[in-house]
């Protein structure tokens, strides 16, 4: 029998996360026509996101050292 790494969940897990991220991007409103109007506040919401994930990886790091 193969063994999964820690780093990979088990298939019905795996698969089931899966099918859930379908079904959400598939119920999401679709994106409107690109809008130059627009782009500055999507480039903020991108920025802000980054930083979110850069925060929560500097947090971890410190928190399992």
């Amino acid at each position: 029998m193969r063994e999964f790494s820690h780093a990979f969940a088990p298939a019905p897990i795996y698969l089931g996360g899966m099918l859930f991220l379908a079904a959400f991007a598939r119920l999401s409103p679709a994106r409107e026509e690109p809008n130059d109007l627009l782009a500055q506040r999507y480039a903020a919401l991108g920025h802000l996101g980054l930083t979110v994930i850069a925060v929560v990886f500097v947090v971890l790091t410190f928190w399992k050292s």
